[in-house]
């Protein structure tokens, strides 16, 4: 199973906060697979929802 083929299947998708987690801190094992995620909503083949928990989750990170 590859992703990419996955994503191509569907037309909407709910990320929780831990994929974003992933692709903000570029994990080393999932955060590849969070970007193609991003990218696909970014291009517009994916229509991709969150909740209000995961950016209060994701937004307030300290540097």
């Amino acid at each position: 199973m590859i992703i990419s083929d996955e994503l191509a299947q569907i037309s909407t998708i709910f990320i929780d906060t831990a994929p974003v987690i992933y692709y903000i801190e570029a994990h080393p094992k999932f955060g590849p697979l969070a970007k193609e995620v991003v990218t696909a909503f970014q291009a517009g083949n994916l229509n991709a929802f969150s909740s209000v928990i995961t950016l209060t989750e994701v937004l307030p990170k300290e540097r």
